[in-house]
């Protein structure tokens, strides 16, 4: 068991100070908008009643490499709501990992 109070394992203080200490720098003024490219709309998976959908889509960031996206957006894609972003690789594993699941067994049907 770890000894928290006595500085033996990890700290809150630890983490921050790993984080200050990192050689990664942003890429981007954070004062800057965030731009994005709907490359391809692959489905919507669903609609809220206010018309926020949740959706895959691939998705280019502030003009970085395309990559795969589940989030909620406003209809008309004036607002973004929180998300996931995969990589291909990411993606493939998702895939197969859902291919797995029989959504049949063990659950109710909603």
């Amino acid at each position: 068991m770890t000894d928290w109070k006595n500085g033996h394992g990890w700290s809150f203080e630890d983490q921050q100070e790993a984080r200050n200490q990192s050689d990664r720098h942003p890429k981007k003024d954070n004062n800057e908008p965030i731009r994005f490219e709907v490359v391809e709309h692959i489905a919507t998976l669903s609609t809220t009643e206010t018309g926020w959908q949740k959706e895959l889509n691939i998705i280019s960031w502030n003009d970085a490499e395309p990559k795969y996206d589940i989030r909620s957006w406003k209809n008309d894609h004036s607002r973004v709501g929180k998300g996931v972003t995969l990589f291909k690789d990411e993606m493939k594993v998702l895939a197969d990992a859902i291919k797995q699941i029989n959504l049949n067994k063990n659950q109710k049907e909603d």
